[in-house]
């Protein structure tokens, strides 16, 4: 575990798993009607809120709400909100898509806009360079008009994420600074970050002075050794 302070711009970090498991079905009541085969088949989704879609690329979306009112959010595996580039300068890249990128969303439901800051080696680097792995961003939180940004190194087949770190953004997420010697977290452990966010800039954490962090050990999608 490694605990530092808010008012210094850290992170309390605590490592948890958590497995469910269903061990059998219920069994129907003696009773119970059992209907007919069909070969009718529908579905139907009620959402708790409105779906907002917008001209972007990208997965994952790991957001804070900035000091500065904006939400930003990191995608993975697209252009984010920079769709039209072209030139091998632009932000993001012309294709191939970035891995990781970082956004800035403003203005409110039906009238939403975003700007793509920043993306791949200016957001992080990929630790290990066997050539089969690319960054994912986890987590994201601002804190004191500073953003937090955890990304990972991911296998492409899914299976792999051995190594991750939190990069840092001073300017509201234009330019990222992390460590570049060695990655925060290796061996798999802690390598699936998320952040506990407490509303705009941290603001609703009233309580003490911390800014708190879960971790998954291994990959996103590899089951968890406890």
């Amino acid at each position: 575990m490694k605990i530092f302070r808010k008012k210094s711009k850290f992170v309390i970090l605590v490592s948890v798993a958590t497995c469910w498991m269903l061990t059998s079905s219920p069994s129907l009541p003696a009773h119970a009607v059992v209907p007919q085969d069909s070969t009718f088949f529908s579905t139907s989704s009620n959402e708790s809120s409105d779906t907002v879609n917008t001209a972007s690329q990208g997965d994952l979306w790991a957001s804070c709400w900035g000091d500065d009112g904006h939400l930003y959010a990191a995608n993975g595996d697209g252009k984010g909100f920079t769709l039209g580039s072209t030139s091998p300068n632009s932000i993001p890249p012309a294709p191939p898509n970035p891995d990781i990128a970082v956004n800035r969303i403003s203005g409110s439901i039906g009238s939403l806009s975003g700007a793509t800051l920043a993306s791949n080696n200016a957001v992080g680097q990929i630790w290990n360079t066997s050539g089969t792995y690319n960054r994912k961003p986890t987590g994201m939180v601002c804190v004191n008009g500073e953003i937090y940004l955890a990304v990972q190194d991911l296998n492409l087949d899914f299976n792999d994420a051995p190594n991750a770190t939190i990069a840092k953004s001073t300017d509201h997420g234009s330019t990222w600074t992390w460590n570049t010697t060695a990655p925060m977290f290796n061996n798999h452990t802690f390598t699936t970050i998320m952040f506990l966010d407490y509303g705009q800039n941290s603001a609703w954490n009233t309580f003490d002075n911390y800014v708190y962090a879960y971790g998954l050990d291994r990959g996103k999608y590899m089951s968890i050794e406890i």
